[in-house]
């Protein structure tokens, strides 16, 4: 890994955790945090309360501390309002953006497949960009603004439903309260995703980082699709909960158009990555049979 000093946004969330665990040892960690606090008893290791969408106070934190790598890992919960995308997503990339190119600094910017439309599946690097979502609308805007970059300079990687266990990542924990207080919810059977396991796209995100200059655009997601619907069902087994109160509804009938079909092609990252994701329903449910409705 060239760079020794790196700053990590979003670091107090789900997946900035995870990479702060799995960062290499010889490395300075500059770590961006908004609300949540951050417990670290890492060595080298510092920690900031900014709020990335304040040009100002992101130009004045990168010219102290000049990382050599950033990795944008923060974002916004899809539920968020339009303010809230524009603000924690669009805006904060196009600062983070503007403070590498000062710099020079590599910048690997963590995407979704929510910036296609669904109807296209599987999507490669190079399809074109259709969001359907407000979320999805936010990040490919974000893409657009990151590829104002020269193309040695950054890496767009592309994910999907990140899966986790220790803790549970929050869709996971939301599905387990929701049996465990006996409330029904209803998950698609007909919108399909390729989750991926957490500590599996952190380190293939860290394997990209020590490569250095790389692809502009690379897919880190699951080697399975599954449904929102067995992706439920899956997590309730692994909670030892039962998932009788998960109902099997339709993404189509909803009155706001969703993306159905999300399945992303990782054929660049198993060529490119000695990291392999795990199976995340072998993960989860090793003794059920697989319920899946297509293959990656």
């Amino acid at each position: 890994m060239k760079s020794r000093s790196i700053l990590i946004t979003g670091s107090s969330g789900f997946l900035g955790r995870s990479l702060v665990s799995l960062a290499p040892p010889d490395v300075t960690l500059h770590l961006v945090q908004y609300r949540t606090p951050i417990a670290i008893s890492r060595s080298n290791t510092y920690i900031y309360s900014l709020d990335l969408a304040d040009r100002a106070a992101v130009t004045e934190l990168f010219m102290r501390i000049q990382p050599g790598l950033v990795i944008h890992a923060a974002a916004a919960s899809s539920t968020s309002t339009s303010e809230r995308l524009e603000s924690a997503i669009v805006q904060a990339t196009e600062n983070i953006v503007s403070a590498c190119q000062d710099l020079g600094a590599f910048l690997i910017h963590i995407s979704s497949d929510t910036v296609f439309d669904g109807e296209h599946a599987p999507y490669s690097e190079s399809d074109p960009l259709a969001p359907i979502s407000p979320y999805g609308q936010a990040k490919a805007t974000a893409e657009m603004l990151v590829r104002c970059l020269p193309a040695d300079q950054t890496c767009i990687a592309r994910t999907s439903l990140i899966v986790g266990t220790k803790p549970l990542d929050s869709r996971s924990e939301w599905v387990v309260k929701s049996i465990q207080a006996d409330h029904p919810i209803t998950l698609f059977v007909d919108e399909l995703r390729c989750p991926i396991w957490l500590e599996d796209v952190a380190a293939s995100i860290w394997e990209l980082a020590a490569m250095g200059t790389c692809v502009p655009v690379i897919h880190l997601a699951g080697v399975e699709a599954i449904s929102r619907y067995s992706l439920g069902l899956l997590i309730a087994n692994y909670a030892g909960v039962s998932g009788r109160a998960i109902i099997g509804g339709y993404s189509r009938s909803q009155p706001q158009p969703r993306p159905r079909d999300l399945r992303l092609n990782g054929q660049l990252a198993s060529r490119l990555l000695s990291r392999r994701p795990r199976l995340i329903s072998e993960l989860l449910a090793p003794d059920l049979p697989l319920m899946l409705e297509y293959g990656n």
